[in-house]
């Protein structure tokens, strides 16, 4: 029997996505071969990368290499529309994709961004792969919009944190939504130790969980990742700590429990 053809939506959740290579590799050990990938924020870089070159550990060696590197890129203060002015960024972007199109992947590839300025969700199939992942990492606040036309681009984890619609639309039967942003099994927020700040965190990660399953709800199978350490949702311990590869091996552990019912259903 003919395998359904099988989509996969990546995503939002900033240092967390790290998960979503482990994820990949766990269906690459099972001969699972993906038709079709969407991607929002941190789900649109590791899924444009894996579309062009189809290597899990390729992607590893990017992400958990030169983090030196990579937290001086992010270190690029602006003064206007957000912390980050992202021209380290789109350098760093560059040297990852050159300047390969969405033409030139191997898997057919979606990009999901948000235009600030009305609220519309932006999807991107066409052009330099580069400039939309630079948009659709751009949380709002830290980083500059980027100007596309007359729209300001940002984040698209806020608009369609796990794109499942779009790689539907891309042609997938068969689609696996991963979410990043299940709060109440990741809960990490102590009555004792409430802070205001905390508080405020945990009030957008409440928000961040609902949409998630919202945007994820029309997949086949939802892979939700369990982070053990509340430490896993901040990108200065990646920078200073191991936690790199042990986000990915959670992604291994979700993708693993999830491996049996993918296997059945295709």
């Amino acid at each position: 029997m003919k395998q359904k053809s099988i989509g996969l939506a990546l995503g939002s959740g900033g240092v967390k996505g790290l998960a979503h290579i482990g994820a990949l590799r766990i269906l690459e050990q099972n001969n699972i071969k993906i038709d079709y990938i969407a991607g929002s924020s941190i789900g649109a870089l590791v899924g444009a990368y894996y579309a062009l070159h189809e290597n899990v550990n390729e992607i590893e060696k990017i992400a958990l290499e030169d983090k030196k590197g990579k937290f001086w890129a992010i270190l690029e203060p602006s003064f206007s529309q957000g912390l980050v002015k992202g021209i380290k960024i789109e350098k760093m972007l560059d040297l990852w994709f050159g300047d390969k199109e969405f033409k030139d992947t191997k898997i057919p590839l979606c990009i999901v961004a948000t235009d600030i300025l009305t609220g519309e969700k932006i999807t991107f199939k066409t052009g330099k792969i580069a400039t939309a992942v630079r948009a659709s990492i751009s949380i709002p606040g830290l980083f500059k919009p980027v100007q596309f036309g007359e729209k300001w681009l940002v984040d698209g984890g806020l608009c369609d944190p796990v794109p499942v619609s779009e790689v539907r639309n891309l042609g997938a039967k068969f689609v696996v939504g991963i979410n990043l942003d299940n709060y109440q099994k990741n809960r990490w927020l102590k009555n004792d130790k409430a802070s205001m700040a905390s508080i405020t965190i945990a009030g957008i990660d409440v928000l961040r969980h609902y949409l998630g399953k919202y945007s994820s709800a029309l997949a086949d199978v939802v892979v939700e990742p369990s982070f053990h350490d509340p430490d896993y949702r901040i990108w200065s311990k990646f920078f200073t700590q191991n936690t790199g590869q042990h986000i990915i091996k959670e992604g291994e552990q979700a993708m693993a429990e999830k491996i049996g019912e993918i296997l059945k259903k295709i």
